[in-house]
């Protein structure tokens, strides 16, 4: 039992998920979406809280991590506050990636958050690491969840194309005397929607990369 406690709640596997997240945030802000102001804003809001922190007397704790353990309310809290960012993060996702400036503010957010969750993963004792751990994985799971469960269109229509399911295509038109329209000529009409929807995803694919 031991063994199994040190390994998922070591500060190192915290660490290194949070790093993993950090690497990703950042190859999605400069990499895709070349948001450097945004970015670099992160970054800025980060220093300013670590500023205000140690001016406020916070210091690296020392206490031996077999000596604390959580209370509920501890656990609650944490929770409570991941389940809310990770609500935040898939509505900014949702309804915030057609305006430029909500993604800045975006990327802004998402960067300062992971590095302050780094930085005071490292200096906090075993208490505060073990919260942010769990304030970290409820996030990620509300946003996960979300994203799964309530995919946007796009992703919809992607996800029927690769598989080759109908879910996400469009209905051919059968109005005025579409009813009467021989099936031999709508298969040809389907077969270059669905080809012109490939080309549309290889193409954004190619953007991506």
């Amino acid at each position: 039992m031991n063994s199994i406690e040190l390994i998922f709640l070591s500060q190192a596997v915290i660490f290194s998920a949070l790093t993993v997240v950090f690497l990703l945030i950042s190859r999605w802000a400069i990499g895709t979406l070349r948001e450097y102001a945004g970015y670099g804003l992160g970054w800025l809001m980060a220093l300013f809280f670590f500023m205000v922190y140690i001016s406020l007397g916070g210091t690296v704790d020392n206490t031996p991590a077999n000596a604390a353990f959580l209370t509920m309310l501890d656990i609650f809290i944490a929770t409570i506050m991941g389940i809310f960012a990770g609500v935040g993060v898939l509505l900014g996702f949702r309804l915030g990636m057609q305006y430029a400036r909500i993604i800045s503010l975006q990327v802004a957010i998402y960067t300062a958050l992971n590095l302050i969750l780094l930085v005071l993963l490292v200096i906090e004792g075993p208490i505060a690491q073990r919260m942010i751990g769990i304030f970290s994985l409820a996030l990620g799971i509300v946003a996960l969840f979300g994203a799964v469960m309530f995919p946007t269109k796009e992703r919809e229509e992607e996800i029927n194309i690769r598989t080759g399911g109908t879910q996400g295509s469009r209905p051919i038109d059968v109005g005025q005397g579409g009813a009467n329209m021989n099936p031999n000529m709508q298969q040809p009409r389907a077969r270059n929607r669905l080809e012109q929807m490939r080309n549309d995803l290889a193409q954004r694919d190619q953007r991506r990369q």
